[in-house]
């Protein structure tokens, strides 16, 4: 496997023109195809949850989403039914409790996270990517969203690894979190690295979001 850096002017281009298409979303309230989207929701009760390793933050995320529902899917069963490749959209790259902040030891993008979602109990999951519409109307539907986005709020570099089956992104400081509401000045998050709830400003959220290409995973029973 070989791994390179992507060209910032490339990349950002395409982020730039996806972030330009949700401007027009953000903040305010959205019409879609199931009705208005309010200006403002915030999830009640959304359980606060710690990662019980270093880098697992994708399955705490997760798993505190179907806390929620009270119907828990622990992050050893994700571990367990998933596993381990150097493809983060195929299993876990690297090791559970490695340094964070590189790309070696890494964690895992939403595919094989739905996957054992839709296989216990969470049918109506799925995966979008950078979609301000989606974000609003789940949570406001009481639907927690996993968001996979730069554990800094800032930007990181982006690299592309190349393997026989495919290429594939990493992202130094790769990070997962809970979103569980909005409103016009932000999104609201539980951060599983220090089991803790904070806003995010919408344009600090989007851009470190759309950093990780927007991966988002809808959990819903």
């Amino acid at each position: 496997m070989t791994v390179q850096r992507t060209g910032r002017r490339q990349g950002w281009i395409a982020g730039f023109f996806a972030l330009m298409l949700v401007a027009l979303m953000v903040p305010g309230g959205t019409a879609t195809a199931a009705g208005a989207v309010p200006s403002s929701y915030i999830m009640a009760n959304m359980p606060v949850y710690a990662q019980q390793w270093n880098l697992t933050c994708e399955y705490a995320a997760t798993s505190a989403a179907t806390l929620y529902y009270g119907k828990q899917i622990s992050e050893s069963t994700f571990i367990n039914d998933i596993g381990f490749d150097a493809n983060p959209n195929k299993g876990f790259r690297g090791r559970l409790s490695g340094g964070w902040g590189g790309t070696g030891d890494y964690g895992i993008y939403p595919a094989p996270i739905l996957g054992v979602l839709q296989n216990r109990g969470f049918g109506h999951s799925y995966i979008f990517r950078l979609d301000t519409v989606l974000l609003k109307y789940e949570l406001s539907q009481n639907h927690p969203i996993v968001i996979w986005t730069v554990g800094t709020w800032g930007t990181a570099p982006r690299y592309e690894a190349e393997a026989e089956d495919g290429s594939y992104l990493l992202v130094p400081y790769e990070h997962a979190v809970t979103a569980y509401g909005y409103d016009e000045t932000g999104v609201y998050i539980m951060d599983v690295a220090h089991g803790s709830k904070y806003r995010v400003g919408w344009d600090t959220f989007m851009r470190s979001w759309g950093n990780l290409d927007g991966m988002a995973l809808a959990v819903i029973p």
